[in-house]
């Protein structure tokens, strides 16, 4: 069966067993620091006498994660994602060593989450995501989708041990834990799984490639070069959306539990509920994937998932110990819902707009800001939370970043139905196309 074959089912047939690989890789990213760092603030805090802004390693991860994708972008083309993925694992575990090993202080932790962010930025997003582009066309939405819930599932299932962990055996220990996931899990799985494929599957047609009369060569990936993509006003108008909803969800990740905390809500009920932010990364990205996959006009996807995470981001601010925790838990379910944001939404639209052929350097870039911003987003809650010792002005900050992505997300739907109009209207039935977006 020839690639350009290859049907949806078979898709995940042939590719399951490196879908697997890159769930691994990503499980065992910087991901899961940001996603549970919540959990240990209040124990840390507590046991070293620190700020929360000093302790603060989630930021400072995605911050130096977001630096270093250009320079990953450039390393995946030269060396191949899968010595970048082992690469991450193995940095990953030397950072948590320091964390759990080095009498803690503020130069600790940010040596550490710098350590982190430099060496798991070779496993994150652009590299999973160009390695899939490889494995998967008809399902790529999709499986970039599986990859990012991952970072939801995982932290889904330690944050409840980690609770236990922490409060018998300190929060070190709690860094013990995760170490040990990714040296016996996630490790082996990427050894012998994640690789690349001798012959990358045939790309799906996109409106770069819909005027094409000729395949790319053997071995060269279709798509535009990066400088000509950028030209696109859709590439930065998203690219802004993406920085709103990233400042809004790095923000909620780093500080949801002492938020909740600091609305009368016990320490052990807020760390259950809690719950509901990682289900919703886990819902949010593979509902999501899914969905830009089947849909006739996906752009409308960002469109309403950024909304929904705003309202429910207002309903945050208006919360107290009052509430149902269940109408609580669906609020910052929502919220999570959105951080797809960051890396699945890029990753899926540069690759339908631009092809695959500079897809690593374009995805890198807005990663470098998104991540970044998230980063921020985290030091902006921390920050005010020190300066004004609630999160009330955070959380308007979050409610005006979903607002922002919405917007601009609304702005790009249209110019893509407008061009998408004209594209079809300039090519005429009888005209030779290989790679016609049938949307």
């Amino acid at each position: 069966m020839s690639q350009s074959s290859v049907s949806p089912r078979s898709e995940f047939a042939r590719g399951w067993k490196p879908l697997l690989g890159a769930m691994a890789l990503y499980a065992g990213s910087p991901v899961i620091i940001a996603q549970t760092a919540s959990v240990f603030i209040v124990p840390i805090m507590k046991t070293t006498g620190l700020s929360q802004t000093a302790i603060s390693i989630g930021p400072v991860v995605f911050i130096t994660l977001a630096i270093a994708q250009p320079a990953v972008a450039f390393l995946i083309n030269r060396f191949g994602t899968r010595v970048l993925g082992l690469t991450a694992l193995v940095v990953m575990l030397a950072g948590l060593a320091l964390l759990a090993l080095v009498p803690p202080s503020e130069s600790g932790f940010l040596g550490a989450g710098i350590l982190m962010g430099l060496g798991g930025s070779l496993g994150y997003l652009a590299t999973t995501a160009q390695f899939l582009s490889k494995w998967f066309s008809k399902n790529y939405g999709l499986s970039v989708g599986i990859v990012g819930a991952i970072g939801g599932i995982v932290p889904l299932i330690l944050t409840p041990i980690l609770g236990v962990v922490i409060a018998s055996a300190g929060w070190k220990a709690g860094y013990y834990l995760i170490g040990a996931f990714i040296l016996f899990i996630c490790l082996p799985l990427v050894i012998g799984l994640f690789r690349e494929p001798k012959v990358p599957v045939a790309a799906m047609p996109t409106e770069a490639t819909a005027v094409e009369t000729t395949e790319p060569a053997p071995g060269e990936l279709e798509g535009l070069p990066a400088r000509e993509a950028a030209k696109d006003p859709r590439y930065w108008l998203f690219t802004v959306a993406f920085l709103g909803v990233s400042v809004a969800v790095g923000g909620f990740l780093g500080s949801i539990v002492p938020i909740l905390i600091s609305k009368g809500i016990q320490p052990t009920v807020a760390a259950t509920i809690s719950i509901g932010m990682l289900l919703g990364v886990m819902a949010g990205r593979m509902a999501g994937g899914f969905l830009l996959d089947r849909s006739r006009f996906p752009y409308l996807v960002p469109v309403v998932l950024f909304a929904v995470s705003g309202v429910a981001a207002v309903g945050m601010l208006f919360a107290n110990a009052a509430t149902p925790g269940l109408l609580i838990f669906i609020a910052i379910l929502l919220i999570g819902a959105s951080q797809g944001a960051e890396g699945d939404f890029p990753a899926f639209f540069f690759r339908r707009e631009f092809g695959r052929k500079s897809l690593a350097t374009l995805i890198s870039w807005v990663y470098l800001l998104t991540t970044g911003f998230a980063g921020v987003g985290g030091f902006i809650f921390a920050g005010i939370r020190d300066a004004t010792g609630g999160y009330t002005a955070a959380v308007i900050v979050a409610i005006s970043g979903f607002a922002l992505g919405t917007v601009l997300a609304i702005i790009v739907a249209a110019i893509s139905w407008t061009k998408n109009r004209a594209l079809r209207a300039s090519i005429s039935p009888a005209t030779p196309v290989l790679n016609a977006d049938p949307a």
